[in-house]
């Protein structure tokens, strides 16, 4: 039972709540449940406030994506000078120039631009995706089989190929040489930005000058490796240019030359390639097997690549060099400099081209139009059916049917857009069908 006092209380109990102590109580409980309240339409307030301002920056940048992308190629039939179109924006704005400024480009709209866009991007599904010729865009549609009529327009090649090297500069970027290369001097990397130092080892490894330098070649064949060459019988007119640039060491095998050609005299090697082949040279097999792989080229065949767009590959690239003169090959490593990848881009991007980096295809069809009076090009094509609405593959070489489309770096299918338009101006003769015999 315990002692009680006086007051009845147990001893040692709490005592009993108040009527002050319980106002105070109430008081207390009211004060914490307005302050929930007030932090939780606080809370909400900023997230309308914050969605509301993606929403808005969001929808100004692509209203300024779409207006950039009503520019075209350049006018090789009347020169104008229009202002240049706006570049993309930048975190970091560059240093004003004292210097002159560049010349406007000379840029015409063409008549070429899917009609359901109003002058805005086609739209059509992503490339790996769309397997119906009837869905495919109108420039897709417009190219002729080898059309017999075609010809080239010399006086817009002419101009259109002064305007490259004024502008990209491809005989001089080209290949690195000793003379645009000097010992103690530094390229910046394409991508990450960082610097390479020129050692002397690497300066002797690299031509005195270009063996491009004051050439031009009456035609040239760019063969890309696109399942569009299987079954087109186009290896004999292929192999008919003076010069042939294939793509990614892609093999020349007898069983594919029926299509794709037994020339080269160029040929493109980049580091996803190595790595996932020859394993970047780690063990003499994989440099056994790169050398058995490059028996198929011609004993003379340039073996080009871009050893600083990335740090990543850069050792890789720069080994084969090395390979080829231990093993006593004929067939020689020339590479790229870094800014001529730089100009290019930003040459496509006032046309309209906009992406990371350009594809390999698009950059040598730059070059050659330098190199070559003649362009034609065979195995670009960045879809999974054929005009016959037949299922082809991405690679002419490959089982896989998509093999590269899902590329986030690139947009195949925009490049090949600005290549119809090239056709159609007669720059370039873009081959998508079948060839005829040549005896």
């Amino acid at each position: 039972m315990g002692f009680r006092q006086a007051t009845g209380r147990r001893i040692g109990t709490a005592p009993p709540f108040t009527m002050d102590t319980r106002r105070l109580f109430y008081v207390l409980v009211l004060f914490m449940a307005a302050m929930v309240v007030f932090m939780w339409t606080y809370t909400i307030q900023i997230n309308i406030t914050y969605t509301d301002n993606v929403k808005t920056s969001l929808l100004q940048s692509q209203n300024q994506f779409i207006r950039n992308q009503n520019v075209s190629i350049v006018n090789v039939s009347k020169v104008v000078d229009p202002p240049r179109s706006p570049k993309p924006s930048r975190r970091r704005r560059r240093r004003q120039s004292n210097s002159a400024p560049k010349e406007p480009q000379n840029i015409f709209p063409s008549p070429h631009t899917n009609a359901s866009t109003n002058g805005t991007k086609p739209k059509y599904k992503r490339l790996s995706d769309e397997e119906d010729w009837n869905n495919l865009p109108d420039f897709a549609k417009s190219l002729p089989d080898n059309d017999p009529n075609f010809k080239f327009n010399w006086t817009g090649l002419i101009e259109f190929r002064d305007l490259l090297e004024r502008e990209v500069r491809s005989s001089d970027l080209f290949v690195m040489t000793q003379r645009n290369t000097p010992v103690n001097s530094t390229v910046r990397y394409f991508v990450d930005k960082s610097r390479y130092v020129i050692t002397d080892e690497l300066n002797r490894k690299l031509p005195k000058e270009s063996p491009f330098a004051d050439k031009r070649f009456r035609n040239c064949s760019i063969v890309g490796s696109g399942g569009i060459l299987s079954n087109s019988n186009c290896g004999k007119q292929i192999d008919s240019a003076r010069f042939i640039i294939r793509f990614n060491v892609a093999p020349v095998m007898p069983e594919y030359r029926r299509d794709i050609g037994s020339r080269t005299s160029l040929v493109t090697c980049n580091g996803d390639r190595l790595r996932e082949k020859w394993r970047k040279f780690r063990t003499d097999y994989n440099i056994h097997r790169f050398m058995g792989h490059l028996d198929q080229y011609d004993p003379d065949v340039y073996i080009w690549s871009q050893p600083f767009t990335s740090s990543t590959h850069t050792n890789a690239l720069l080994q084969i060099h090395d390979i080829l003169r231990i093993h006593n090959k004929t067939q020689r490593a020339i590479y790229n400099r870094p800014e001529h990848q730089g100009l290019a881009r930003s040459f496509w991007r006032r046309q309209g081209v906009y992406e990371m980096n350009l594809t390999s295809g698009l950059l040598m069809v730059t070059t050659a139009i330098a190199l070559c009076d003649e362009v034609y090009i065979y195995g670009f094509w960045p879809w999974l059916v054929d005009k016959n609405n037949s299922t082809i593959r991405y690679h002419y070489a490959h089982r896989g049917i998509t093999g590269g489309l899902r590329n986030r770096w690139h947009h195949i299918d925009r490049e090949f857009e600005k290549l119809t338009e090239l056709h159609h101006k007669g720059l370039i003769k873009l081959v998508t069908g079948k060839c005829q015999d040549k005896e």
